[in-house]
């Protein structure tokens, strides 16, 4: 039976490399290339895009935590997972479903509602202080001295980051969170954040509060507050 035609022509399909656009499927991390694109390029996946790039931040998945609760845990994975219901998922295959936020008038999927709606924004704003509080907390406890949202003048005006952190051994350094929608670049939000408070009045500002002579080196800081 394998040597007519018809089984031939299939073996010899079986056996070249399959393609998913320019990828040329030859091996299981070839497949895995393909089928993380495929994910990346839809609304339900483009957010995980660059999750690999900090791998530590997926373990809460498997490792478990006294800190949530059953129906909060799974509400969390929904969130990851997008599957939330929101109007771009839920108008798929009904071509005269309206997709479009009804606060807004802009494309109704999760990314929009959690990091864009104007509706959300005090949620946003909320969740933001909550970040800033527990990445203090945590500086506080590793031995960082802490000022929380210091208005810094600079020549273009006042400069308000999250937190100036200083410990006498490792330098003072500037931190701002930043939560961004799912279609965002991360090293390009970065890299802005670092063109806003990377100027010489900041730096100037930092080296005064941390040099010599400073009872407190925080001091210079300190008279922002």
């Amino acid at each position: 039976m394998l040597s007519t035609d018809s089984a031939e022509s299939l073996l010899a399909r079986q056996r070249e490399p399959g393609r998913h656009g320019e990828l040329r499927i030859t091996s299981k991390e070839s497949l895995r290339a393909a089928l993380a694109d495929d994910l990346h390029s839809s609304v339900d996946g483009r957010g995980l895009r660059e999750s690999d790039l900090v791998p530590h931040q997926h373990q809460w998945v498997a490792d478990g935590s006294g800190l949530l609760t059953g129906a909060n845990y799974i509400g969390a994975v929904k969130v990851r997972g997008n599957l939330l219901l929101s109007a771009v998922p839920a108008a798929r295959g009904r071509l005269l479903t309206s997709v479009l936020c009804g606060a807004c008038g802009q494309p109704s999927s999760l990314g929009h509602i959690l990091q864009e709606c104007s509706r959300t924004h005090s949620s946003r704003v909320a969740s933001h202080y909550k970040l800033v509080t527990l990445v203090q907390t945590a500086a506080g406890k590793a031995g960082w001295s802490c000022i929380r949202e210091p208005a810094i003048p600079t020549c273009a005006g006042l400069r308000r980051p999250d937190l100036i952190v200083h410990h006498h051994q490792r330098g003072t350094y500037v931190l701002d969170v930043t939560i961004v929608a799912d279609n965002a670049v991360l090293h390009e939000v970065h890299e802005c954040k670092i063109q806003y408070y990377d100027v010489p009045d900041i730096r100037r500002d930092l080296v005064l509060g941390s040099g010599s002579g400073a009872a407190d080196p925080t001091s210079s800081l300190s008279r922002h507050l």
